[in-house]
């Protein structure tokens, strides 16, 4: 009766506090370029599939978090962890790199790789969900992938007390052009994305990351897909 006692106790504990460690180390061990068999085998089977122009978008629900896959041929194109947990906080870390982006821990403003060029992409959703990303291109330390990070209101929508950008405004370009009113933004807005691309896939229109101000960095879309996982995703039954 005892050792019945112990090892529902054990898994009490377990339930409560140490199953986020798993789920941890499943999450930073998938990376975008894998066999979409593989991220299956993972996190189970997708809670729904959308295929747009020959890509496939597949989502899947974990405990407290999102996973997004957008994948062609087999192949996972891009990989997008949302964490709508507050106590979830799996930690990624841009290969070829060793600086963090702890989810629902750091701001857009902790996340600032020396010597890199950071673009920003502040998306103001009306039907679609708000999105606040940064991200850089790898280059070959980074294997050739695309990174970005940021925030997505899909969890739980805008807090009254956070900076908002100017929905009429430019709200994309360099991070070190950023406007007074948008590095506010920036100091408020939390991480509960993290986002990576295969080698040599880009986000944006027609697969075209920009990195400069006069072509403005889209973030947010890739392949006609949301970046992060939408409320169409979240609506499906699991």
């Amino acid at each position: 009766m005892l050792g019945g006692a112990v090892l529902y106790v054990a898994k009490s504990v377990e339930d409560k506090w140490l199953w986020r460690g798993g789920e941890y180390d499943k999450l930073t061990g998938l990376r975008a370029g894998f066999d979409f068999s593989f991220f299956k085998s993972q996190l189970g089977t997708p809670t729904v599939t959308r295929v747009y122009r020959g890509y496939q978008e597949s989502a899947f629900r974990g405990r407290g978090y999102w996973v997004q896959t957008i994948s062609r041929g087999g192949a996972v194109q891009l990989y997008a962890v949302t964490s709508c947990e507050k106590a979830f906080h799996p930690t990624f870390r841009l290969l070829g790199g060793d600086l963090p982006i702890e989810l629902n821990r750091s701001h857009l403003a902790d996340i600032a790789p020396p010597g890199e060029i950071i673009a920003f992409d502040y998306f103001v959703g009306v039907t679609a969900p708000t999105l606040f990303y940064e991200g850089l291109y790898g280059g070959f330390g980074g294997y050739y992938k695309t990174f970005a990070w940021g925030w997505n209101s899909v969890c739980g929508g805008v807090d009254e007390e956070m900076a908002m950008p100017n929905a009429a405004a430019r709200n994309s370009g360099l991070t070190s052009d950023l406007t007074p009113s948008l590095e506010e933004v920036r100091k408020d807005a939390p991480v509960n994305t993290y986002v990576e691309t295969a080698p040599a896939t880009f986000p944006g229109p027609g697969g075209s990351l920009a990195l400069d101000t006069d072509k403005r960095p889209n973030l947010h879309l890739l392949r006609g897909f949301y970046v992060g996982p939408s409320w169409v995703l979240l609506q499906a039954p699991g």
